[in-house]
């Protein structure tokens, strides 16, 4: 059973659903919570570090937000192939 209503458009926006997606969304980072403090800087340098020297490692950080996202929040959805 699918979370959302067909007639919502979060619901036609995921209608999707059983095939691998990328959904991308636009989040407020004062509401993420991550595991590490004051990711946003290290994320953003070490990815601008990285498309000056392809060789650089990058810092990435997993993180989880209790709210829920909205529809204007999906920013684009994307039909991996399987």
């Amino acid at each position: 059973m699918m979370c959302f209503d067909f007639d919502d458009s979060i619901g036609m926006k995921l209608s999707e659903i059983g095939k691998p997606l990328l959904i991308r969304c636009a989040l407020n980072p004062s509401q993420v919570k991550t595991f590490t403090e004051y990711p946003w800087g290290k994320i953003l340098v070490s990815s601008y570090h990285k498309l000056i020297n392809p060789e650089a490692c990058t810092f990435d950080q997993d993180g989880y937000q209790s709210i829920a996202v909205t529809k204007d929040d999906i920013v684009n959805i994307e039909v991996l192939p399987e």
